[in-house]
């Protein structure tokens, strides 16, 4: 699969370019490589990066989205806006 493969899929490209998604990612080497900084630029995607010199940031969310997954009426993926802001009013009553 090409590296566009998830942005076609999701109908990423579609958007207009000031519509589309940040990537927002940690500072590793991988996502500070040339070609995911090309393919952020040759899509429009503006590409953000954690904050320096704060390690505590990216183990907390980790463990968050950890936790949400694994909730037994977790549905693995939205289709629509409506149905994430639907599930994650009932997870965070819960």
């Amino acid at each position: 699969m090409l590296p566009e493969g998830g942005l076609v899929q999701e109908n990423i490209l579609d958007l207009p370019e000031d519509n589309r998604p940040e990537l927002i990612n940690d500072r590793g080497r991988q996502m500070k490589a040339k070609p995911i900084r090309r393919l952020c630029e040759d899509h429009g995607m503006p590409q953000l990066f954690a904050r320096p010199r704060t390690p505590n940031d990216n183990p907390f969310i980790e463990s968050a989205f950890s936790m949400v997954k694994w909730v037994p009426e977790y549905p693995g993926r939205f289709l629509a806006h409506h149905e994430a802001n639907a599930y994650f009013a009932r997870y965070f009553n819960w």
